[in-house]
């Protein structure tokens, strides 16, 4: 993981945060804001948060957070947790890596063709 990326899709009113990740085997990917969880690794929907998690090459994955109808109070520091669990000689090793990103939302612009405003800011952590 080295970034989130956000864009915004108009026609769906729709604030996709985007992570490319290199994990083997399927890393389990956990969505927080704020330090709570928004979306688990064995959810993929809740309340306006989607998750989705794709594979674009056999150890290259892109998980990506879907807020729908995004407005002001979706503001904060979202997390991604990508985690992967391996075993080598009889012992289960744990991979973990994350990164953050702070987001400044406004409430939805009077124009539709505008996307909301963002601050960003950018974190990296690497666990193991």
């Amino acid at each position: 993981m080295v970034w989130i990326l956000e864009s915004y899709n108009v026609a769906e009113n729709e604030l996709h945060l985007d992570v490319d990740l290199k994990a083997c085997p399927r890393p389990q990917v956990t969505w927080m804001k704020n330090g709570q969880t928004c979306v688990a690794a064995d959810q993929t929907v809740f309340g306006r948060f989607r998750s989705d998690l794709y594979s674009t090459t056999s150890e290259s994955w892109h998980a990506r957070l879907t807020i729908e109808r995004p407005r002001e109070m979706d503001s904060g520091v979202f997390t991604c947790v990508a985690k992967n669990y391996f075993v080598i000689k009889d012992r289960k090793v744990t991979n973990s890596d994350e990164v953050c990103k702070a987001l400044a939302v406004q409430d939805e612009p009077a124009s539709t063709t505008r996307k909301p405003g963002f601050i960003i800011d950018v974190i990296r952590r690497n666990i193991m």
